[in-house]
């Protein structure tokens, strides 16, 4: 079997089709690396060359497509057959896990960029389907901004702290073109998966609508009889 410095030094002076051929003879193998410090995976750069990454800096799925800038998606550069082989030899990860997610997300909220619908979206249909029943542990304290719309359909990211469930339809109306509601999908989500998502907000810092407003009425006493001099609400969104 070729030992794994040949394998170093083949592939960096070989093209991606010998280092295939290579990497093959090794699956055929079952071979692993003896040191922790051997379980890199050589990228190729095309015609000039690759590299040597960790192969913590690699995933061999990327479903939702969301990681292209942050790992080494492997099923976008080697064969699918040999792609068991690096998840059993090297432990390349199959797939970005709750935590890569939300450090995704963390880079979102840094961006001064608006989030498109198709990230939003595929962000918040993983963590249905992924979160924990404890949801105020795992993410209240690494999710500083939240997504929100308005009529305009974009997506911007502001502090949950500012945000708002529309839990009432009267005052949804009468805000909607204001950036104060949390966002959730207009199509082919029904009302159970609306209200897991609001719970989710809910638990990670957004306030019902209904549950933050302030009335006040302005009232005048004369000669022992109280009269209103006029009712003046106000809404008042608490901090």
């Amino acid at each position: 079997m070729l030992c794994i410095s040949f394998y170093f030094f083949l592939s960096s002076h070989l093209n991606i089709l010998s280092d295939l051929i290579i990497l093959q003879k090794y699956a055929a193998y079952n071979w692993k690396p003896e040191q922790k410090a051997d379980k890199k995976i050589w990228i190729p750069n095309g015609t000039k060359g690759g590299k040597w990454v960790k192969s913590g800096k690699c995933i061999i799925h990327d479903p939702d497509k969301l990681f292209r800038l942050k790992f080494y998606v492997l099923e976008d550069i080697y064969e699918w057959a040999l792609l068991p082989f690096l998840k059993f030899s090297l432990e390349v990860r199959i797939k970005p896990s709750l935590d890569d997610y939300v450090d995704v997300w963390n880079d979102w909220e840094r961006s001064s960029e608006g989030l498109s619908y198709e990230k939003c979206w595929k962000f918040w249909m993983f963590i249905l389907k992924h979160l924990g029943e404890n949801p105020e542990k795992e993410l209240s304290e690494r999710l500083i901004k939240l997504p929100v719309t308005t009529g305009s359909k974009e997506i911007f990211l502001l502090h949950k702290k500012d945000l708002f469930i529309p839990d009432n339809l009267h005052l949804k109306k009468l805000f909607e073109q204001e950036k104060i509601f949390v966002w959730y999908p207009q199509q082919n989500f029904g009302p159970s998966s609306i209200s897991k998502l609001y719970n989710i907000y809910r638990n990670i810092g957004a306030r019902n609508i209904s549950e933050s407003l302030c009335k006040k009425v302005s009232s005048l006493v004369n000669d022992g009889v109280e009269r209103v001099r006029c009712k003046l609400i106000i809404i008042e969104f608490s901090t």
